[in-house]
């Protein structure tokens, strides 16, 4: 388990400044992003992620399956709209009726 990150728990600069410092092959990240100053608690299923300070929850297997949960439908739409703009098509919106999703980590 290699990670670019010296902590766990890094805030958005630190964030920001290690993954500009090269290009990555994501193969298994689990990144959960919190507002700064509120309380940073375990995500490890839906209804921790909806009743959490968690803004956005990001999986990805294999740099192929990527699921991306977010509270913030502004930003979330910009996220799609981004995606699109590099050619990503296959989006699909997830919700508590469709999220198969057991367990908040890879």
């Amino acid at each position: 388990n290699t990670s670019i990150f010296e902590n766990s728990i890094v805030n958005g600069q630190e964030f920001f400044r290690c993954i500009q410092l090269k290009d990555y092959y994501l193969i298994f990240p689990d990144i959960k992003a919190f507002k700064n100053e509120s309380e940073i608690t375990n995500v490890d299923t839906y209804d921790d992620f909806i009743n959490s300070n968690c803004e956005i929850a990001l999986f990805c297997t294999d740099t192929t399956d990527v699921e991306l949960y977010c509270k913030n439908k502004v930003i979330l739409y910009n996220i799609i709209n981004n995606c699109k703009n590099f050619g990503v098509d296959d989006i699909q919106v997830l919700s508590r009726e469709n999220n198969e999703r057991m367990e908040f980590r890879i």
